[in-house]
């Protein structure tokens, strides 16, 4: 087509072809937002941005049916109903030592500890979760046993929990999460002990939705933890740029900035050059969730350090009983501190640390 018969269209495709494009567009659109589909994407976009000031909680609560006293109120649910049941959660990121302090539980009979209940290898299937463990994991042969018995968790376990909707307000709404951890509660032997890497972002929901429960947070320096996540196989990619993360992404790192995003825009990659970047800023507000709303905060490197201590800290807090030392000194390896030194300078780090804390202040200013 030459330019001049190009240019002869022009008018054609303003007063007939444009209008017709629009109305088919707006159209379809119109259709399609009506499907339940649709409207099921759109909610959970907008979940926990969504308020509703014209019903106060309080007003919802207590004044609805004043003139029916004889309806039901939620409470006049049985005791049995609900999880009321005492219960610890443990709290941290991939890497920091969570999985230490699972098996500290896991090592007393007055514990029922369930290990990562998100995880994807569904340790209530013996059909799929497999068969190995991490070697890093002293004194584990199993991350399931707890779980025997549980296969109904099935028809409730949604593999979604692991990369969506990793923040989740006080008033966040979904109660299949909730009915799949109160099953676990409920069918504990002992006092159940759940260990998360994925709730440190959700812990605002976990404290409205089980109020009368403790939440221990552990934390580990994030240079030493960016060693452990790329792996001493990997050593070399600790200066990783961004654009190399899926080829060194062992512990879900790039899906966490993906759908943290949107709730914390500083970490979109098209603004961050190294990988190590992503990850230091998703440990600063996993450190800050953790501190703000668990019962108590303890540094992995003093559990390693001298583990009684810590641990009858723990104990004082909750008011629990736990182990001897003996036990406790066979589950720590004393090596895992200060891995980075031998590997990378402190200038680098403190540079790219810096530049973070940097973007965080200028998002909240």
């Amino acid at each position: 087509m030459s330019i001049d018969s190009a240019w002869r269209l022009i008018p054609l495709y303003k007063k007939q072809i444009r209008p017709f494009l629009r109305t088919f567009f707006f159209s379809f659109l119109n259709r399609l937002a009506k499907t339940d589909e649709f409207r099921s994407i759109i909610n959970q976009t907008l979940n926990n941005q969504l308020v509703l000031p014209e019903l106060d909680k309080s007003f919802l609560l207590n004044h609805a049916y004043q003139n029916y006293p004889e309806l039901g109120r939620s409470s006049d649910i049985p005791a049995d109903m609900c999880s009321c049941r005492k219960t610890i959660f443990i709290t941290g990121r991939f890497r920091s030592g969570t999985t230490l302090l699972w098996n500290i539980f896991r090592q007393v009979q007055s514990f029922t500890a369930y290990y990562e209940p998100f995880n994807e290898r569904r340790w209530f299937d013996p059909s799929i979760r497999g068969k190995n463990t991490d070697a890093t994991h002293i004194g584990v042969d199993n991350y399931w046993r707890e779980y025997d018995g549980l296969e109904a968790l099935s028809s409730v376990y949604q593999e979604s929990w692991i990369d969506r909707d990793l923040y989740m307000s006080g008033s966040s709404w979904n109660p299949r999460m909730k009915q799949y951890i109160d099953i676990l509660i409920e069918r504990a032997k002992n006092i159940p002990v759940l260990q998360f890497n994925r709730i440190d972002f959700r812990l605002p929901w976990i404290k409205a939705n089980y109020p009368d429960s403790s939440i221990i947070h552990i934390f580990r320096n994030p240079r030493d933890q960016w060693c452990s996540f790329i792996g001493e196989q990997n050593i070399s990619c600790i200066y990783a740029e961004i654009k190399e993360l899926d080829s060194i992404d062992r512990f879900y790192l790039n899906s966490w900035g993906e759908d943290l995003k949107y709730f914390f825009p500083f970490l979109d990659k098209k603004d961050l050059k190294y990988a190590y970047e992503l990850f230091f800023l998703i440990w600063k507000l996993s450190y800050c969730f953790g501190i703000k709303f668990s019962d108590i905060s303890i540094p992995f490197e003093r559990i390693v350090d001298d583990p009684k201590v810590q641990m009858d800290l723990v104990c004082n807090c909750l008011n629990i009983e736990l182990m001897d030392e003996t036990i406790l000194d066979k589950l720590v390896n004393k090596s895992l501190i200060e891995k980075w030194k031998p590997s990378i300078s402190d200038s680098w780090f403190r540079q790219i640390e810096s530049k973070c804390e940097g973007l965080i202040e200028k998002y909240y200013r």
